[in-house]
């Protein structure tokens, strides 16, 4: 087995690919870090938006119940207002 000599514009080449490599596999992970991020990131506000919509839900439930025991008071305190009070 021989070896065989390597010219240094042969070894710059090699280093240079090999550099090119690390950098490609470097930028392939802090993409993927990145891609991650924005997922978790979706995934919050979706849950966040999903709590909010629950929230308006229930509060809407609470006004009409409300409504539905207010309104009847607040038209007999106008009759009683108006036949006791002659208004």
């Amino acid at each position: 087995m021989s070896i065989m000599p390597i010219s240094i514009a042969g070894v710059s080449t090699l280093l240079q690919s090999e550099v090119a490599q690390q950098s490609i596999g470097t930028l392939q992970q802090q993409m993927l870090q990145y891609n991650n991020q924005a997922a978790q990131h979706a995934n919050e506000l979706e849950r966040e938006i999903l709590a909010m919509r629950g929230q308006y839900e229930r509060d809407q439930l609470m006004l009409e119940q409300y409504d539905r025991v207010c309104t009847p008071l607040v038209w007999g305190c106008h009759f009683f207002s108006d036949f006791f009070g002659g208004g």
